[in-house]
């Protein structure tokens, strides 16, 4: 199937010439000599995306005052955080903006390990305390977890759905996890959508499906690589109970911004790693939003260019521009 794909672009001739003059002219401030394949880490944004970008930066900049205690700022992360609600069919009470997938994974993770720690303190242990993950799963999340947890303060364990390789067809992951769920006495679950390395789309609705059936308590899934590849993120649909994917990488957004969606049943409970000062900043739904440098909360006010830029550039439009790049 690949072999006939560069046959049919290659008599297409001057395709590739003719769409770097189009859309292709946004990426021309890469490097030109090689083909960079690693966008999954940092992002790829359109040149038009990067100057707004800069404009928007060159206008905090002129005034930092203005926008952190006239009001702007807040206004400016509101929009950001109702954008992104919509996006992914929620309400914006149930989505709040973070740095990174690692301050999301966090949260979550505290809030499962309260969960754990309480059930000792209390000598109410449940007969679940395992959190499922796949084996291909993002090694940092699983730091992350093991350390707010398991131990002898949490008594949680991580397990792991052996999903193999290569990887033939998502019912070969289904099976993993259907096996695993069988075998042992899952409490929550941490999903990748989109599996970092090797990389794969999970169908994880049919995960997410599988864990409800057999009496999963929470599950998480770790759409990093989600949002701005797939057509759609539909977190109501999906039924998990949270989920978090980062908009920095194909959103377009600035470095670093991510997106943590949770049902409201969880919203009492979450609270951010760090706790801030500025009352402005508190975030009904998982308590104190980021404390850290002042670049970093602008960096989370998501524009709505960036948003219409990926309507008007449909996703498969990009995929065929990289494919023609590294054949």
């Amino acid at each position: 199937a690949i072999l006939r794909r560069m046959e049919r672009i290659s008599r297409q001739g001057g395709a590739r010439r003719g769409f770097s003059e189009g859309i292709g002219g946004e990426f021309g401030y890469k490097r030109q000599d090689m083909a960079l394949l690693n966008h999954g880490s940092f992002g790829a944004a359109p040149a038009s995306v990067l100057a707004k970008q800069a404009q928007f930066k060159k206008q905090f900049e002129s005034q930092p005052d203005e926008w952190y205690f006239g009001g702007l700022l807040k206004k400016g992360l509101m929009s950001g955080n109702e954008k992104v609600a919509t996006a992914i069919n929620a309400s914006t009470s149930q989505v709040c903006l973070v740095e990174n997938l690692s301050v999301a994974t966090t949260i979550v993770a505290q809030h499962w390990g309260e969960k754990l720690r309480k059930d000792l303190e209390t000598s109410s242990l449940s007969e679940r305390n395992q959190i499922l993950m796949l084996d291909w799963k993002y090694g940092a999340c699983k730091h992350c977890l093991a350390a707010y947890c398991t131990g002898p303060l949490h008594s949680g364990e991580i397990v792991e759905a052996k999903i193999g390789f290569p990887l033939l067809s998502q019912s070969e992951v289904l099976e993993a996890v259907e096996r695993t769920l069988k075998s042992h006495k899952i409490r929550f679950a941490f999903i990748d959508h989109i599996t970092s390395q090797p990389t794969a789309l999970m169908p994880i609705r049919q995960i997410i499906a599988l864990c409800r059936q057999y009496g999963v308590e929470e599950i998480c899934v770790d759409g990093a690589h989600a949002f701005g590849i797939l057509d759609s993120i539909d977190c109501k649909q999906l039924d998990a109970d949270f989920y978090m994917s980062n908009c920095h990488k194909w959103g377009f957004a600035p470095h670093s911004a991510t997106f943590l969606y949770c049902k409201h049943i969880h919203t009492p409970t979450l609270k951010h790693r760090t706790i801030h000062s500025d009352t402005f900043l508190y975030c009904k739904h998982i308590g104190y939003l980021s404390p850290l440098q002042t670049h970093t909360l602008k960096h989370r006010m998501i524009h709505s260019d960036t948003f219409l830029y990926c309507r008007h550039i449909h996703t498969t439009t990009l995929k065929h521009r990289k494919h023609i790049h590294v054949v």
